[in-house]
């Protein structure tokens, strides 16, 4: 509209980004978030690893996992919703694993160093269903009425879903936690995972379990990741394309 036709009495409008922090309202909504956390030994505090996460509007994200020097050497990409299709790539040994929708079938894949693929068909669940990341979009869709449900994760690396029941452990300094322990009278018997979620906005905090990256044996550590809430910002145009197009390495450098 010229200038000159413009009332004189009527406001340009805001723009979206400046209504947003006006009213208080994070400056990423509907938009791509970006947020990075280090994986640190749960024993000992070494670090073993950092991880990059692109969250799309629609829920689905790309992951990479880089070495402590920041080059990546393994990625994760997942749909949207709480059952999602994903993969899994380690590019130091070419690992895969993931959940995938073929010819019309849910299936988990996995497929070991020098070895062929297997693939099975995901069995009929019992209760929700969660596929890796989808459990962030669970929780966050459940956040009042997670606490004991039971859920089956769909565990691709063990060709199986496994029963946890999600219990609440309480809040403190603005974060909710909950554990994910096995529903089963064995549950005590095996490893949890304890996660930590703001309330302010739901978003992941801490991360306390077995993890999805293995180590140089080939083994599943347990590891602690913080994600920082400064960590957290809006990511610009075309970076998550570019994270799923990122070269990947076959090592880490030498510390």
């Amino acid at each position: 509209m010229p200038l000159l036709t413009r009332p004189w009495w009527r406001p340009r409008p805001l723009p979206l980004k400046l209504l947003l922090l006006l009213l208080g309202l994070p400056a990423v909504a509907g938009a791509t978030t970006r947020y990075d956390g280090d994986a640190q030994a749960a024993e000992g505090g070494r670090l073993l690893y950092r991880e990059s996460h692109w969250v799309e509007p629609d829920g689905g994200r790309v992951v990479l996992y880089r070495c402590p020097g920041g080059a990546a050497f393994a990625r994760k990409q997942v749909g949207g919703g709480s059952d999602p299709d994903f993969e899994l790539v380690d590019a130091r040994d070419g690992y895969r694993e993931g959940v995938r929708t073929r010819q019309g079938r849910r299936e988990m894949f996995l497929q070991r160093p020098g070895r062929p693929e297997q693939a099975v068909a995901l069995p009929p669940a019992n209760g929700p269903r969660i596929v890796d990341a989808g459990f962030d979009e669970y929780l966050r869709a459940h956040w009042d009425t997670a606490a004991a449900q039971r859920v089956d994760f769909v565990l691709p690396g063990l060709q199986r879903t496994l029963a946890f029941r999600i219990q609440d452990q309480g809040e403190h300094d603005g974060l909710r936690r909950y554990r994910l322990a096995v529903a089963a009278w064995y549950g005590g018997a095996l490893p949890h995972v304890d996660v930590a979620y703001a309330m302010r906005d739901r978003r992941l905090a801490e991360f306390d379990g077995v993890g999805n990256i293995r180590d140089d044996a080939g083994a599943y550590p347990r590891v602690r990741i913080v994600f920082p809430a400064q960590a957290q910002r809006p990511a610009a145009p075309g970076e998550a394309e570019q994270a799923r197009r990122q070269p990947l390495v076959a090592r880490c450098a030498a510390a």
